[in-house]
């Protein structure tokens, strides 16, 4: 495959991801009204799950669960669950500013 071939590719690979992620910010902003931040959470990670064995299996990969770094892989999860329980009391700081 030449250099053009492949920024050609890369572009059309980028270009489908922002897609991809704009569908799935206009479908969480859709949904979010009737169901909770972790029950969104669940789902989004669900399906990114299924998503990731299909194309592992798919193109016969190893699919390894074990981590190299565990120290730093806590310090990545932690703040991320915190932000998210932080999203989901935020209505009840707001309702008291407004």
């Amino acid at each position: 495959m030449t250099s053009a071939q492949s920024n050609s590719k890369g572009i059309l690979f980028i270009l489908m991801g922002m897609a991809l992620f704009s569908i799935q910010d206009a479908l969480i902003k859709y949904i979010y009204e009737d169901a909770a931040l972790y029950e969104l959470y669940f789902g989004r990670t669900l399906v990114a799950l299924i998503l990731l064995v299909g194309y592992l299996k798919f193109s016969k990969q190893k699919i390894s669960l074990k981590t190299h770094y565990p120290f730093l892989t806590i310090l990545m999860i932690l703040p991320f669950n915190l932000f998210l329980e932080s999203g989901s009391q935020i209505h009840l700081m707001l309702g008291h500013l407004f």
